[in-house]
């Protein structure tokens, strides 16, 4: 299981970003992220997918996780409907990985109960 954002474990960290500008701003050991309510998120998949960005768009429903999946980002993040995602992602065989948006670390039994690909801190994604 992944785990992003745990004081414990090294990992890279995440930026938020609105629009191509941002994402070319990114450092390459960084991964930029957006969220599909608050950006064009079609648009800036697209370019991540054709420059060959890692990146991970934080999703809200299992339709908008089945649509982004096209675009191969490396993480998809969500807070609800997480199983209905991992099925998705298993079900098409998607290299892309499941994390769910947590809290607090207590969250992690509920994460591996559920056999997510992982999970993420939700104040480490705001850093």
């Amino acid at each position: 299981m992944l785990v992003f954002g745990h004081p414990k474990i090294p990992c890279m960290p995440f930026k938020c970003v609105a629009d191509i500008q941002a994402i070319a701003q990114v450092p390459s050991h960084t991964i930029p992220f957006f969220q599909t309510c608050h950006t064009d998120a079609f648009g800036l998949s697209k370019h991540c997918s054709d420059q060959g960005v890692k990146y991970a768009v934080w999703v809200q429903t299992p339709l908008e996780c089945a649509l982004m999946a096209n675009f191969k980002p490396a993480y998809i993040l969500a807070e609800n409907q997480l199983e209905e995602c991992q099925s998705i992602a298993n079900d098409y065989l998607l290299d892309t990985r499941i994390l769910k948006v947590i809290e607090h670390a207590e969250q992690l039994e509920e994460v591996l109960k559920l056999r997510l690909d992982g999970a993420v801190f939700r104040s480490f994604l705001w850093l």
